[in-house]
């Protein structure tokens, strides 16, 4: 993510942490500021350090100031020369899994056993983070493995 993503994050976390909407402008950055300055001894977040920006990005998600999906969007948005895969699993797919879990008597989408043969099968950590493909192969993989 580059600093500008960050700065603008971090502007917006802080709002919605510390009301500044509801605040005259100048009282909003007189607040902002002092604030700032406590986390980071930085009065804008042009003097901050990278690992700074980071750590107020952080600890705004972590007080439910920023969403976690969105700050982490845009960090795992692929390079435009990279080719986009965003179809996300049908219901079918998902219907399809949890069959497949429960016959072979794991608990369910959260289990521990599906997130290694996920993880192993297409690296990925989550079940809720696979695209179409991916599930398709995790499915087409459960199936194999049960049937033998």
């Amino acid at each position: 993510m580059n600093r500008n993503a960050y700065y603008g994050l971090i502007h917006k976390g802080a709002q919605t942490l510390l009301g500044l909407n509801q605040m005259l402008k100048a009282e909003a950055d007189e607040t902002y500021r002092n604030w700032l300055y406590e986390k980071t001894r930085k009065r804008s977040c042009k003097e901050c350090t990278d690992w700074q920006l980071r750590a107020l990005k952080d600890e705004l998600e972590r007080k439910g100031a920023l969403p976690k999906r969105a700050a982490t969007a845009q960090q795992s948005r692929p390079a435009p020369s990279q080719p986009k895969c965003t179809r996300a699993p049908t219901e079918r797919q998902y219907k399809k899994l949890i069959a497949v879990v429960k016959s072979k008597g794991w608990s369910g989408l959260g289990s521990e056993y599906l997130k290694g043969f996920i993880r192993r099968t297409t690296g990925v950590e989550s079940v809720y983070q696979l695209d179409r493909r991916q599930m398709s192969n995790v499915i087409t993989g459960l199936e194999k493995w049960h049937a033998s």
